[in-house]
């Protein structure tokens, strides 16, 4: 967890701000002097917007708003949130505030229905889905999907987007919870706010890097077996990313030649001619 202490003087009290992230995201939070009231903005470093929860506690003060989750821009910076304002200038005041962020729109919840992903694969193959959607080893409750493929297998992406995360350096894995620290991945951000994520790639076994824009069935690394992985695979899921979680969703997929679309099933064989 990325933790953020900032310590301000204010007015004739004083203000501080504690910022939590599930991972690390580069967003600053500052607060700044106009004179008769402060105003808070925000830099995005992030190839993506980023979603900012705030809880305040005023002693004699107020926001200019009332909004609590506010949206951050990809590449922005003195983004304006909102303005802290003195209510009587002759009483003691101060301000506190916690902040939570994470990736993406956390108020989405519309995104494109029907979209066609690719097959993750080389074309003129076929491989296992090994486990799908609620599946009993790690997808309970999780609209997400295991490819059979074996290590060192080419993979590529399966729709068009700007990667935000890229982690390659990791070779350990166990089939417990323990090790998904261990787990080698590829975060990629879609212009309808979606995220897939890719895992389990080999140790630096991919082949972009952070703020590359990749296209559909481009090559993106090789397949692996690291992190919370009991044999070789690709784990692929598409979500919607709120302040603390994910919320996956089911996607269609584009088979055979690629005329046919539709929703992957547990233990089916599937076939990529494109």
């Amino acid at each position: 967890m990325n933790l953020k202490l900032v310590l301000f003087l204010l007015f004739f009290g004083f203000s501080f701000c504690v910022g939590f992230s599930q991972q690390k995201i580069d967003v600053n939070l500052t607060s700044l002097n106009t004179g008769n009231s402060y105003k808070l903005i925000a830099t995005n470093n992030e190839y993506c917007p980023v979603s900012v929860q705030i809880s305040f506690k005023f002693q004699n003060m107020k926001a200019s708003t009332e909004q609590k989750i506010f949206l951050i821009p990809a590449n922005s910076k003195d983004f304006a949130l909102t303005e802290i304002s003195v209510i009587d200038p002759s009483k003691k005041s101060s301000w506190t505030y916690e902040y939570f962020y994470n990736y993406g729109d956390a108020l989405q919840t519309t995104y494109d229905l029907n979209y066609s992903y690719a097959l993750p694969f080389k074309k003129d193959s076929s491989v296992k889905i090994v486990q799908g959607y609620n599946g009993k080893f790690s997808h309970q409750n999780e609209k997400s999907l295991d490819f059979g493929l074996k290590i060192g297998e080419e993979v590529y992406a399966v729709r068009e987007g700007i990667v935000v995360n890229a982690v390659s350096n990791n070779n350990k894995n166990c089939a417990t919870k323990d090790c998904a620290k261990y787990n080698n991945y590829l975060l990629v951000y879609h212009s309808d706010g979606t995220f897939a994520t890719y895992d389990h790639f080999k140790q630096n076994g991919i082949i972009v890097k952070k703020g590359d824009i990749i296209s559909k069935n481009q090559l993106i690394g090789y397949s692996g077996n690291t992190g919370w992985s009991k044999g070789p695979h690709l784990h692929l899921s598409v979500f919607l990313q709120t302040i603390n979680d994910r919320k996956s969703i089911a996607t269609k997929f584009a088979i055979g030649d690629g005329s046919k679309t539709e929703f992957l099933e547990e233990g089916k064989l599937y076939t990529k001619g494109y």
